[in-house]
């Protein structure tokens, strides 16, 4: 499953790693830790693409509510969430 994002900041040197802070979706800020600058920025520029801008897609949160539920859900239930 893909992670949306509000931010990915530039990694930064952290006691001889270097940690690449960023805010998921609709969560409190995180981070990650790599053991080098050039695999922290690999990851930063990669997960960019899936960075939110101009608000919070509902499609997304269908998406994830649907993959949730445990149950059969018809397709005409699906077509009235979106």
């Amino acid at each position: 499953m893909i992670t949306y994002y509000k931010w990915v900041g530039q990694p930064k040197p952290h006691h001889r790693k270097f940690r690449a802070y960023y805010r998921p979706a609709g969560d409190t800020k995180s981070h990650r830790d790599f053991a080098t600058e050039e695999d922290a920025q690999r990851w930063a520029d990669s997960e960019r693409r899936h960075i939110i801008v101009g608000g919070h897609p509902i499609g997304v949160e269908v998406d994830r509510y649907l993959l949730a539920r445990t149950t059969e859900v018809e397709a005409s239930t699906i077509e009235t969430l979106r």
